[in-house]
């Protein structure tokens, strides 16, 4: 097996709910992917009584409606979400992901 089929087949893994996935709605469709709360990471102060949420979200490129923007808004669960960084590797997106929060 070569590097890039071993690849497709850990992302198979790491994306399967018995493992690390859970199914979240993205921008209207129902994905099986891993989003994960980065609690303690703020990325900057609103006000007295919120704050930026960031998330990472992992999930197989192919599954999404539409390939995401850095600076444009996402739906994740039906919040509003707005894409900070975004990377692509063998057919997988890792987004960063800020939202308000509240305290």
């Amino acid at each position: 097996m070569d590097f890039r089929a071993q690849v497709a087949l850990d992302n198979q893994v790491f994306l399967q709910r018995t493992e690390f996935a859970e199914p979240h709605l993205l921008d209207g469709r129902t994905v099986d992917c891993v989003l994960v709360d980065n609690e303690g990471q703020l990325s900057g102060e609103l006000d007295q009584v919120g704050y930026l949420a960031t998330r990472t979200l992992s999930v197989t490129e192919a599954l999404l409606p539409k390939r995401p923007v850095i600076g444009k808004t996402m739906m994740v669960d039906n919040e509003s979400h707005t894409v900070l960084n975004l990377s692509r590797a063998m057919g997988m997106l890792t987004l960063t992901l800020t939202r308000a929060a509240s305290r």
